[in-house]
């Protein structure tokens, strides 16, 4: 696997959430980001070079967001990266501890504010979320 990129992934196949990610992404942080519209395509991303953080929809055509996660948790250079699930889909907690994602990392489209978001992604690059 290539090295640890400095860079956060965003994973959704919806171009507006994209965009408001990275928008709200510009304001708080000075990481670059990538973008995937659907998993597979998000899995050849962090094959390529593992991002620092990815925010993930779960719903997406072809590889879901589910599925591409469980993959990078099942391999042993991926499974550390943390991850910010951002999505309708709502997840239980057995599911959010199966995924090791912790519930504070799960944000549901539409009920976010941008600041609370931003709080809860400079969370998980420092870690302080992901004390499992």
């Amino acid at each position: 696997m290539a090295s640890l990129a400095e860079d956060i992934l965003i994973v959704d196949d919806e171009p507006d959430a994209r965009l408001i990610l990275k928008l709200i992404l510009r304001r708080i942080l000075k990481y670059p980001v990538r973008e995937a519209s659907n998993g597979a395509e998000a899995m050849k991303l962090v094959q390529q070079q593992a991002p620092r953080l990815i925010i993930l929809d779960l719903t997406m055509p072809g590889l879901d967001g589910l599925t591409f996660l469980q993959q990078v948790r099942a391999n042993r250079h991926m499974a550390n990266i943390p991850v910010v699930v951002f999505t309708t889909y709502p997840l239980t907690e057995q599911q959010a501890e199966d995924l090791h994602v912790p519930a504070g990392m799960i944000v549901q489209k539409g009920n976010m504010k941008a600041d609370k978001l931003g709080e809860i992604i400079l969370s998980a690059l420092d870690g302080t979320q992901y004390l499992m």
